[in-house]
């Protein structure tokens, strides 16, 4: 293998064979990269894109999450180079390869290729089967860099279709007491799956969106399929139905007719919590780990010491955390 170093910096950010490589900023890192690559739309691991020094930079991401960034920032990004899940493209010594993630409308992991060396870096990755998007490509590789959002192993969630049918159920119920029920759930995630989910079910005709899951819905049926009926909502008070709200409203919804969605209630025992989440699990990352054939791993995001550790201790493959 090559000699390469892999560390955090506003990013991940990995030094080989005379190139440095930026992987999700989130500002400026110590030293100038020469390429960035952006897996995904979310904030936490894209607010660095808009950073003025790293406009002349060359940035690979897909359409799809292109157009997401420029949609809620308002403007156009420079130099950016579009790929799509299952091409390649060559920069200088470096080949990208481009895998779906399954995460979100839009998301990617990368296998960069240099010289003799794979490296797989796995950004936010989903290896269940959802409704909207296939699941996370498994990736073989030499050095594998994979997120640990959910790395401890207390958070393996249930079956999705059990899932999928309980959050049913439990609308049915509410909709009978109160008529209108709110999900709260991730913007650009869980939101499009619950769009489909609700419009393929006789619940709700059409589904109601907050105004910021309307503006990705339509641009992942601009880059994907369709996702059913919904409409966007300004005002809930004269409403009856499933509205869909970004997750921080649970602090303002704090009601009986309020479901939650996303893996941090999974050891909620109240009703109307789902841990739905687009990342994959703690079994699913060891799934991933062990099949991807990686000599060296490093954990990143979440529980990255755990995770490294767990990988360690149960698939004997050198493991460690970079942040």
């Amino acid at each position: 293998m090559i000699n390469m170093k892999t560390t955090y910096d506003k990013g991940v950010f990995i030094e080989s064979n005379n190139m440095r490589i930026l992987l999700d900023p989130v500002g400026i890192p110590s030293k100038k990269p020469d390429i960035v690559l952006l897996s995904h739309a979310h904030s936490d691991h894209a607010r660095g894109i808009w950073q003025r020094q790293l406009s002349n930079i060359p940035k690979v991401m897909s359409p799809a999450t292109r157009k997401i960034l420029e949609k809620r920032k308002g403007k156009s990004l420079r130099n950016t180079i579009e790929i799509r899940e299952g091409c390649e493209l060559d920069y200088k010594d470096l080949r990208i390869y481009a895998a779906s993630s399954g995460h979100c409308t839009g998301s990617l992991q990368f296998k960069l290729t240099v010289k003799d060396t794979d490296i797989a870096y796995s950004g936010d990755i989903c290896l269940e089967e959802r409704i909207i998007l296939n699941k996370a490509e498994q990736l073989n590789c030499d050095v594998l860099i994979l997120e640990a959002t959910y790395g401890k192993p207390e958070y393996v969630f249930p079956k999705r279709s059990n899932l999928y049918r309980n959050i049913l159920k439990w609308c049915k119920n509410s909709i009978e007491i109160f008529n209108k029920v709110f999900i709260c759930c991730r913007t650009l995630g869980t939101a499009q799956e619950l769009t489909t989910l609700l419009s393929l079910s006789i619940l709700a005709d059409p589904i109601f969106t907050h105004p910021a899951i309307t503006k990705i819905n339509e641009v992942h049926e601009e880059f994907h399929h369709r996702l059913g009926r919904f409409i966007s909502y300004h005002n809930t008070n004269d409403i009856e139905g499933v509205m869909l709200v970004p997750l921080n409203n649970v602090f303002k919804r704090n009601n009986f007719n309020t479901g939650v969605t996303t893996g941090w209630v999974i050891k909620s025992k109240r009703p109307g919590r789902f841990p739905l989440s687009s990342h994959a699990d703690f079994q699913q990352l060891l799934t991933y780990a062990k099949n991807s054939n990686a000599e060296k791993i490093y954990t990143v995001y979440g529980f990255s010491n755990s995770l490294a550790r767990e990988i360690k201790e149960r698939l004997g493959i050198d493991a460690q955390s970079i942040k």
